[in-house]
């Protein structure tokens, strides 16, 4: 009876403990070439032993106990042996399902906190940290090339028409590259103070915000500027480009956000969207525009009419990014929360609440199979689906 008993509880615990926890150090993967290129003070050689009639509740007191060992040391990191990965492979995925949402895959290869992401035409990703730029192979996880040309932070990633990629940063530089080589094509210098965003339009034309309070728009094909458009009165933080050539623009701290039109670069609409500083903007189908700010809060405005549709209040830190998934009725936030939640654009409802970085997710993108990519202050990009 005691060891029936024991059993029970063991199993109790092991059906309730927080497997999460081996996620929120970012050391649960799908692929054991990821995990074994993470940095590590060690729990080494953990062994698996399976029976075809007991193997689930084994693997799951090895599981468990490593959990509780991390528990007691925060600092401490696991770097999982392939074989170990291999058999504990469903018990992994058990612990995605956890987060309110399936994580496919967790790559670690940046020293430094990442600052942007975006998707390549190849579908591979790009992601930004400080001073450089790693491509990834979104179905493998691997690495592909690393790009060094910034001498700073790289706060934004824009995926050309042609498929070249621009960066841009603290700088004030914008660099154009070609990623299939990982050259450096071209620098644009013309702002005068850190780049905080970026935005491409057609015709392989490149739209930067500054903290010089200025945008100019670039003829990505020469390097030309077309034009600099100047109203902000303090930095422009964000940028998306609207249907009907033109762009909205949102600034640091007074919470302004500037409709303007890209043919004459004149100024259609100006307006105190939120309390804070306008951080993140999207452009949204039906003449749409979601803002996010450090307000907490996402607003989805019409721009017929230029009303509020809805105010979204369920992050509790700054909105950090926004981006329409694939079916274009869900879009995505990001948070210094350190989640991501999906909303319903055409009811402004939550749907679901997404865990698993550690720190601030400063950025998103989302792949042609619509799985959504997110970057982090912690070093780590997850993919999710």
């Amino acid at each position: 009876m005691i060891i029936v008993a024991f059993l029970a509880i063991l199993l109790s615990v092991i059906a309730f403990f927080p497997l999460k926890i081996f996620i929120d150090n970012r050391h649960a993967c799908e692929t054991p070439n990821l995990c074994e290129t993470h940095q590590t003070n060690t729990v080494k050689n953990i062994s698996y032993t399976f029976t075809k009639t007991a193997s689930t509740l084994v693997a799951s007191t090895i599981l468990t106990t490593a959990a509780i060992e991390l528990t007691t040391n925060t600092s401490a990191s696991l770097t999982y042996q392939t074989a170990a990965l291999n058999s504990a492979n469903d018990a992994l995925m058990l612990q995605s399902k956890v987060f309110n949402g399936i994580i496919s895959r967790i790559i670690i290869g940046h020293n430094k906190e990442i600052f942007s992401v975006t998707v390549l035409n190849d579908q591979s990703i790009a992601s930004g940290s400080v001073k450089e730029i790693n491509i990834w192979d979104s179905v493998s996880g691997k690495l592909i090339r690393t790009m060094n040309a910034h001498s700073g932070k790289i706060y934004s990633l824009a995926t050309m028409e042609d498929g070249r990629l621009v960066s841009s940063g603290r700088d004030n530089t914008l660099i154009i590259w070609d990623p299939n080589t990982g050259k450096a094509v071209q620098a644009l210098n013309e702002h005068t103070n850190y780049v905080k965003c970026l935005t491409v339009l057609k015709g392989n034309r490149i739209v930067s915000g500054s903290n010089d309070k200025t945008i100019i728009i670039w003829d990505g094909n020469n390097g030309q500027k077309l034009n600099k458009l100047v109203g902000h009165r303090n930095w422009v933080y964000s940028l998306a480009a609207l249907k009907g050539e033109r762009l909205a623009s949102g600034s640091y701290d007074d919470g302004i956000i500037k409709i303007w039109n890209l043919t004459s670069g004149k100024e259609i609409k100006s307006w105190q969207g939120h309390a804070d500083t306008v951080r993140c903007l999207l452009a949204l189908p039906g003449n749409r525009l979601a803002s996010g700010s450090y307000d907490n809060t996402i607003i989805i405005w019409d721009l017929g009419n230029y009303t509020r549709l809805y105010k979204l209040e369920l992050h509790t830190q700054d909105v950090l990014a926004l981006v329409l998934l694939k079916d274009e009725r869900m879009m995505a936030s990001a948070s210094e929360d350190k989640t991501i939640r999906l909303w319903d654009i055409e009811t402004g409802r939550t749907i679901k609440r997404l865990q698993g970085h550690t720190n601030h997710v400063r950025s998103l993108a989302v792949l042609a199979d619509g799985r959504l990519v997110s970057g982090s202050i912690d070093k780590s990009l997850i993919i999710w689906k």
